[in-house]
């Protein structure tokens, strides 16, 4: 017996080697594309961690960018839209950011926090009466916004239909039981944030607009901003063709990270828990509906953001850089300031991935090593490596974003890491 295991231990590691080195082979056959862009006086060394990125992994599609004090200090680009057809990433092209969608919705919430249509503390159902039933009566936006509703989930999955039916889709919303009584848990709300947030907009804008002209008429447009929540058909042919994560990359994270193993198994195995529910619907695909053009325009919240990474950049540098952004400014400093508090720290009952997940007002906050120091961030992370985020003290902005995808969490893809790192590397000298 103990031979039998001896020989399926190295068996299983032997296969693992192969799954593992195969892609590294393979890269040697692509041609490499050379990164594109530019860079400001002292930011130089961000451009020569891109171009590494992209030699070590040529099947990559990714843009990065950083806003300083109000200004573009860098603007990269380069690899692959379309491996298959050989086509390369532009200066336009966009790319999906999943999840960091929602933190347009967060910065959508404070603009009406701030001119006085909402308020952190009130119930939901002062503005949207009908939410206040089944035990939601009391729950604040507040704590809607800090995954502590206990809605991660909807009894029934919405059709792709429904999604297009506002009203509908509004009844389905309201009716819905919370999984937990609000405020007392935390479980990340994977697709209904951007739901709920769409709704509430709807009803406290005084023009009635939901997330989508209302991010294109008060943040897209003045500010020259090209990012969409629900992408234009017309725009669909700048989009960067998705590649999900291959075998070799899930067996490289689950031996980096035993967290994510866990949870994998959990999300095959266990197909009727909160996990499951929340993070899989039986609606939506990732390889199929999800990348529909008609998909693409609908206004989602939760993951239908679309942009190159200096719209998210320049929409954080703009959000932390006060009036220095030619004179004008997103919101008042006093609401910016409720933006940067922590609101939610604790396991999560979704992402249960070993530690706690910290949350301000809409936006996920994570404490990402550089050097010697770590600052909290405000932004939030995308399923695949995409990230928008900010840091108030240091008046930045950055956007990573990729259609290469990897298997990383909470702002944890190697290759943005690379480029932070490097990034508050050259700001510190520059300080």
């Amino acid at each position: 017996m103990a031979l039998v295991g001896k020989k399926t231990a190295v068996a299983v590691v032997t296969i693992a080697i192969i799954v593992v080195c195969i892609p590294a082979i393979q890269n040697w056959f692509i041609p490499l594309r050379n990164a594109e862009g530019w860079t400001a006086p002292g930011w130089e060394k961000v451009a020569h961690t891109f171009r590494d990125l992209l030699k070590s992994n040529k099947r990559n599609g990714l843009s990065y960018s950083v806003y300083h004090k109000g200004e573009k200090v860098v603007d990269l680009w380069g690899g692959y839209v379309d491996l298959d057809k050989q086509e390369v990433w532009q200066e336009r092209t966009m790319s999906q950011f999943y999840s960091s969608t929602k933190g347009a919705c967060a910065i959508i919430v404070a603009m009406l926090v701030d001119r006085g249509y909402l308020d952190y503390e009130k119930p939901v159902a002062t503005y949207w009466p009908e939410f206040g039933q089944n035990g939601k009566e009391k729950m604040t936006l507040r704590t809607l916004l800090g995954h502590k509703g206990g809605l991660s989930t909807l009894d029934t999955p919405p059709s792709i239909k429904t999604l297009f039916d506002t009203e509908v889709l509004g009844k389905m919303l309201a009716e819905q039981k919370p999984l937990w009584e609000p405020g007392t848990a935390q479980g990340y709300h994977c697709f209904t944030f951007g739901l709920y947030v769409d709704q509430i907009v709807r009803r406290a804008d005084p023009k009635k607009r939901g997330i989508q002209q209302f991010f294109k008429e008060e943040i897209a447009h003045p500010f020259g901003i090209d990012f969409h929540i629900g992408l234009p058909l017309d725009q669909y042919y700048r989009v960067a063709k998705i590649h999900s994560p291959r075998l070799s990359d899930l067996v490289t994270g689950v031996l980096k990270n035993s967290n994510l193993l866990k949870l994998q198994v959990k999300m095959m195995t266990q197909t009727d828990t909160i996990l499951s529910r929340s993070l899989q619907w039986p609606t939506l695909n990732l390889k199929t509906n999800m990348q529909w053009p008609s998909f693409y325009a609908f206004p989602f919240g939760s993951v239908n953001g679309f942009g190159h990474a200096r719209d998210v950049a320049k929409l954080y540098g703009i959000l932390f850089s006060g009036d220095k952004y030619k004179g004008k400014k997103l919101m008042s400093q006093k609401v910016l300031k409720m933006l940067s508090k922590t609101i939610s720290s604790m396991p999560d009952m979704v992402l249960d991935i070993g530690k706690n997940l910290t949350f301000s007002l809409g936006f996920s906050q994570v404490n990402i090593p550089h050097g010697s120091k770590e600052d909290l961030s405000i932004g939030h992370a995308g399923y695949g490596g995409q990230v928008g985020l900010g840091y108030p003290s240091k008046d930045l902005g950055i956007g990573f974003v990729n259609n290469v995808l990897s298997v990383s969490m909470t702002m944890s893809d190697e290759r943005f890491i690379a480029l932070h790192q490097t990034t508050w590397e050259c700001l510190e000298k520059l300080e």
